[in-house]
């Protein structure tokens, strides 16, 4: 029998099977990647759903940042978090209390409220001034967002938020001032106001949303 070249390539063997890679255990970092996409898709679909949600109650509410859900809740989609309405439940304590406090707290069927970061409080006093509901200070100070102002009412001075530079036991934390619209680093031991807040991602959340909007345009219908 001739030879085949060395060069010349030959049939596989068929009766070999080959290895199915499925059957392979996915890595670590493939599993974590996996989890982020689902987590991603979840948050885009609630997104999405409270968009569609509100769009269909009024052009109004569809643009709008800040929503009542009248249940003692206010949405704040830009945040993607709950804020209390009431932003006075929570007296002036030193941080580590205020922390414990807002976590024992709880409000309209939710539970494992928290302290909101700088960057969330930052973004509702932004809101705010851009709803036109603060009071203007003068050409050199920013405006006075503390107060009854826009769907929250006893909106207080001075707040604690979670955002800790120092690592979970700090001895300063970042405190926000809704009177001068600035942020700035305090002793943990100083009394300071809290206020709760929740993820909008987290159980019993979407059945939240619906139930307040529902509220919403149930009284929109009665008003007609």
């Amino acid at each position: 029998m001739k030879k085949l070249p060395s060069d010349v390539a030959t049939c596989p063997d068929l009766s070999k099977p080959e290895p199915d890679n499925d059957d392979q255990p996915a890595s670590n970092e493939q599993v974590q990647l996996l989890l982020w996409l689902l987590k991603r898709r979840r948050r885009w679909l609630e997104k999405l759903a409270i968009g569609l949600f509100v769009a269909a109650l009024s052009p109004s509410l569809a643009h709008a940042t800040l929503i009542d859900l009248h249940n003692g809740l206010i949405l704040d989609s830009a945040n993607s978090i709950y804020w209390t309405q009431n932003g006075s439940l929570f007296p002036s304590a030193p941080w580590a209390q205020q922390v414990a406090s807002v976590a024992a707290f709880t409000l309209a069927g939710l539970s494992d409220y928290r302290l909101p970061t700088v960057f969330e409080t930052t973004n509702l006093y932004n809101q705010l001034v851009a709803l036109g509901v603060c009071t203007e200070q003068g050409p050199f100070v920013a405006p006075n967002c503390a107060g009854n102002r826009g769907p929250f009412i006893n909106v207080g001075p001075e707040y604690w938020t979670s955002t800790t530079p120092f690592g979970p036991n700090p001895g300063a934390a970042e405190f926000a001032n809704f009177a001068f619209g600035y942020h700035t680093l305090e002793f943990t031991s100083f009394p300071i106001a809290g206020w709760a807040v929740h993820g909008v991602s987290e159980p019993g959340s979407l059945w939240l949303i619906f139930t307040g909007l529902s509220l919403i345009a149930a009284s929109k219908i009665r008003l007609r």
